[in-house]
């Protein structure tokens, strides 16, 4: 996958993966994101508790994929945001 670190400039896109204890789902989607053609991007997980859920609100299941931008500012009204300015985890697959 991309790094960011790798050249000076900001990727296009950000694909944000929310996860919560699902690491077999976590692995299926990093795959999908490592197939895509597209290569400028950023993948950016996203690590909550299942209290979050439960006093914001649960994310819509009618979307397909993780768009439920509304989800993210209910979480934002009771929680603060950290960002962890370091690489936390590293992700590789063989190739075939």
């Amino acid at each position: 996958m991309p790094n960011a670190s790798d050249n000076q400039t900001a990727p296009s896109i950000s694909v944000i993966v929310p996860t919560r204890n699902r690491p077999k789902m976590l692995v299926l989607a990093l795959e999908s994101i490592a197939l895509q053609t597209f290569r400028d991007y950023e993948v950016l997980c996203v690590m909550h508790e299942r209290d979050c859920l439960a006093r914001s609100g649960m994310f819509s299941e009618y979307l397909e994929a993780h768009e439920d931008w509304d989800l993210w500012l209910r979480m934002a009204r009771h929680y603060v945001f950290a960002h962890i300015p370091a690489v936390t985890c590293a992700y590789t697959r063989k190739a075939f």
